[in-house]
């Protein structure tokens, strides 16, 4: 695929649903995961069908790849009466315009799963209600996923990322934070959470999950990303 086919007139096929048809670019084919590929200002009129004409209920992931000409994020959609029946909306955009209109407003899940690719990969989503890092600190600088990422350059991440979150507001009082882990609390994840205490009072929580991410965007770029991987359950 390449960013030709986000001009393409949309194709009148009897593969894609016709509620949908307004919003289809071009398909792809496959076994298990069909997809569809939507313009990236298109992106929630088009689940927005999917989620309440196609009963595509579930957003089990959202994934992102960066290419040598395009970026494009996956939605891949599920139903929760069959699991098997899947649906991918591909969402291609350019190397030097990323953008791309957020999901959050019609799956909850695409919030932090945005946020990953976001992170991760560098494509920022338009109206997303919490555009931030999720696994690596706010000072980061770059992309680890992005071809151009410099795995040399200095990274500093400075005390004030720790400084009270509550100062602005808690003038008076007295206020501790208090790093509770990385620790492993018989999950499949370590977490570590950074907790504010008034007295012997939790006053506020950021819990940190950027400690266990195995990699999975890395090993993909090995293969045909969306037929050669399986999600982890």
């Amino acid at each position: 695929m390449s960013m030709e086919t986000v001009g393409r007139e949309r194709p009148a096929s009897d593969d894609v649903p016709p509620p949908l048809q307004q919003y289809v670019v071009t398909t792809e084919t496959h076994l298990n995961a069909p997809a569809v590929v939507v313009r990236a200002d298109e992106v929630a009129g088009a689940l927005e069908v999917a989620r309440e004409e196609l009963d595509y209920d579930h957003c089990a992931c959202v994934t992102a790849q960066a290419y040598n000409d395009r970026y494009e994020t996956i939605y891949h959609l599920r139903k929760y009466d069959d699991p098997t029946d899947e649906l991918s909306v591909v969402v291609p955009t350019p190397r030097d315009a990323p953008e791309s209109q957020s999901a959050a407003d019609v799956y909850r899940t695409a919030e932090w799963h945005e946020r990953e690719a976001y992170d991760l990969v560098g494509v920022p989503y338009e109206n997303h209600p919490d555009l931030r890092r999720i696994l690596l600190p706010e000072t980061w600088q770059g992309h680890p996923l992005d071809p151009e990422y410099d795995p040399e350059s200095p990274q500093v991440v400075p005390y004030r990322r720790h400084e009270n979150p509550l100062q602005e507001h808690h003038e008076e009082g007295d206020t501790m934070l208090v790093n509770v882990g990385p620790h492993h609390p018989a999950t499949h994840g370590v977490l570590h959470l950074a907790v504010t205490l008034d007295g012997e009072s939790v006053a506020h929580v950021d819990p940190d999950i950027g400690y266990i991410h195995r990699c999975e965007e890395q090993m993909c770029q090995q293969g045909t990303y969306r037929h050669q991987i399986m999600p982890y359950p």
